[in-house]
């Protein structure tokens, strides 16, 4: 649960950090219910992020022509759809009348190519079924799905003045272009994204980050050698928190502080403005 707690949180914090980029603009966000149910309770969402769940999307529009709503300006779409294959062999079997070989175990890997905006193929990786119906079964659940979600924001619709940025946070390769591919630490949340998810403020300073963020860190230690971790490469303090954020998102400010007592000293925080 621990382990499951914390990567919510992360999900929570990419998203927040991801919708405030395109902020004020609408940002749809689409992820497994139970996820989608669990969100809330580490923070508030930005405002303009609307949220929505896998297989529950179908038919929505988020850019249709001619009406007065602006269409989204980007989607996130978190996990997929995954059947397992006796579900898959179970559904070919009452479409074809057949028995199928049942797998031991989950779907063996298989050569898969993914096509990069550039023309360029790069080799991968993806689940896949040895019986033709099943296998075809298993993509429209898995992959057919995913294509349909990115379908919803009419990028085929969209010019050059009016984009739409697909976030896909899923390994599973797509018969649609890519822009460029991400691995999970290059979306990884730092200190500064988990504080402004959970609180809207994010403090250079690790003693009063561990004071207003206690279930983030137990002591100033646990906060500085997050802090220190994420920004070993330029050095943590000021720049942990203004090269990572400000400059790249939209609608943060800055503020030197000094709280009360003796020997406190100016400090710096980031906030949501």
């Amino acid at each position: 649960y621990v382990s499951q707690g914390r990567a919510l949180r992360n999900t929570h914090a990419i998203i927040c950090r991801e919708a405030r980029r395109h902020a004020p603009s609408r940002v749809l966000v689409v992820v497994q219910q139970m996820v989608e149910d669990e969100l809330p309770r580490f923070g508030p969402l930005p405002l303009n992020v609307e949220l929505a769940h896998h297989n529950a999307i179908a038919g929505r529009a988020e850019r249709v022509a001619g009406t007065d709503r602006a269409g989204v300006a980007a989607m996130i779409v978190v996990g997929r759809t995954a059947p397992s294959p006796a579900a898959v062999e179970t559904l070919a079997e009452a479409m074809t009348g057949a028995a199928l070989d049942r797998l031991p175990g989950w779907y063996a890997k298989a050569d898969a190519t993914r096509e990069m905006a550039n023309g360029a193929m790069v080799a991968t990786e993806a689940d896949r079924h040895p019986h033709p119906i099943a296998e075809a079964i298993r993509w429209q659940i898995a992959e057919g799905e995913l294509v349909q979600i990115a379908g919803r924001a009419r990028g085929v619709n969209r010019t050059d003045a009016d984009p739409v940025d697909v976030l896909m946070m899923v390994s599973t390769p797509l018969p649609l272009p890519v822009a460029e591919t991400l691995a999970a630490a290059d979306l990884a949340p730092g200190p500064g994204d988990l504080m402004l998810a959970a609180g809207g403020i994010a403090f250079v300073n690790p003693t009063d980050a561990a004071e207003f963020y206690p279930h983030l860190w137990r002591n100033r230690d646990a906060a500085k050698k997050a802090f220190q971790e994420r920004y070993r490469d330029t050095g943590w303090g000021l720049s942990l928190i203004k090269d990572s954020l400000l400059g790249k998102v939209p609608n943060l400010s800055r503020l030197d502080y000094q709280r009360a007592g003796a020997g406190r000293s100016n400090a710096l925080v980031i906030f949501d403005s």
